[in-house]
């Protein structure tokens, strides 16, 4: 590898990898309280430090590109201000020499950015999910809450939660049973859930069967001051086993065999595209941003202009928000290939443009 090779690359990777680690501070800040609320429901400290490591994953589709287009603008405007990239043209070496270890490394870092995109972030999404779902399950107060888990239908739910599902008052749940036709109704004080025993104060039982002159009493009713139970043999009884599983959480291979599944639905197809589209454009878009970076740096004037600097913020900010219109359209794949597309020749039309004028000899 040529000396100047290993200067560029060197000084390259050492702001990529700051930048990345920058963006993933900034993730796991925002993911404060999604890691807190497992930390309150799971005490094991082994699986919330894996939710904490599958959250990374999250960002770096993302990270990977801006911090390539930040790297490539840094290390071009120091090189010009320095005239280290005067003394290179100078000894004969050109700006496509120059260019091509960094586009080296940023076809490298797109094909790294692609397998986590297509196979380590959907991987990372489902087991999040599968542990902040299985250990909150667990508690079955969690799950009177969330009606939309309960196996129980035409129920209605209405309590106080508190420390973050850890403990209820002022507790009403009905029930209707449509197998034996019978209205039930538990109203209770308080409800706690600790080490798996969920203990009740002053519960109420009531159960209403329907009319029958066989019968002495339609009507039963339960007092109980205090009354305990499996928290988690609870949950299982109450649990739905069902488990949707969206297309962000499928492997590439499993992705690619919906479009040839005939029983699949066309609305699922269109989500099936809508991400192909978009697991394609983020490696894309990581070596465009490099090469833009790279063109928009360079600078062979005496004076510090910003003009490139301010033309790249635009660009990638119109880059970002054409992928958001295109998430917008998903269930339109025509539109959502156009917002895809439509960035990527901007931004290769830029930098071939800037690098015409910097080798025509104008700033």
């Amino acid at each position: 590898m040529p000396l100047f090779w290993r200067l560029l690359l060197r000084n390259y990777f050492q702001v990529f990898f700051l930048c990345v680690i920058g963006f993933i501070s900034v993730l796991l800040v925002t993911r404060f309280q999604e890691i807190a609320h497992l930390a309150a429901l799971n005490s094991q400290p082994g699986k919330i430090f894996l939710f904490t490591l599958f959250q990374v994953p999250y960002i770096l589709p993302i990270a990977i590109p801006i911090s390539g287009l930040i790297s490539a603008i840094l290390l071009l405007q120091r090189l010009s201000y320095t005239h280290e990239l005067t003394a290179f043209r100078a000894s004969g070496i050109g700006v496509k020499t120059l260019a091509t270890p960094l586009l080296m490394a940023a076809f490298f870092l797109s094909v790294v950015n692609f397998a986590i995109v297509a196979e380590v972030t959907p991987r990372c999404r489902h087991l999040s999910h599968n542990l902040l779902q299985s250990a909150a399950t667990i508690n079955p107060l969690f799950l009177m809450k969330k009606s939309k888990m309960l196996k129980l239908q035409d129920s209605y739910v209405d309590m106080k939660m508190t420390h973050l599902g850890k403990e209820a008052k002022e507790i009403i749940f009905a029930v209707k049973n449509e197998s034996n036709k019978r209205l039930s109704l538990m109203v209770a004080k308080k409800f706690s859930v600790e080490d798996n025993l969920m203990t009740g104060k002053q519960v109420t039982l009531i159960s209403s069967l329907p009319e029958d002159p066989h019968l002495y009493d339609n009507l039963i009713i339960e007092n109980q001051d205090t009354m305990s139970t499996s928290a988690s043999a609870l949950s299982s009884l109450m649990k739905k086993n069902t488990h949707r599983i969206g297309m962000e959480h499928l492997p590439m291979t499993t992705l690619i065999k919906t479009f040839s599944d005939p029983h699949a639905k066309t609305k699922t197809v269109k989500r099936a595209q809508f991400e192909l589209c978009r697991r394609l454009f983020l490696p894309c878009i990581t070596f465009a941003f490099t090469l833009l970076g790279f063109s928009l740096g360079m600078q062979i004037g005496r004076g510090r202009k910003k003009k490139g600097l301010y033309l790249a913020i635009l660009l990638s900010a119109f880059t970002f928000i054409s992928s958001i219109a295109a998430k917008s359209f998903q269930l339109s794949p025509y539109k959502v290939i156009v917002f895809y597309a439509l960035p990527l020749p901007i931004l290769f039309f830029a930098s071939y443009w800037f690098q015409k004028r910097i080798l025509g000899g104008v700033e």
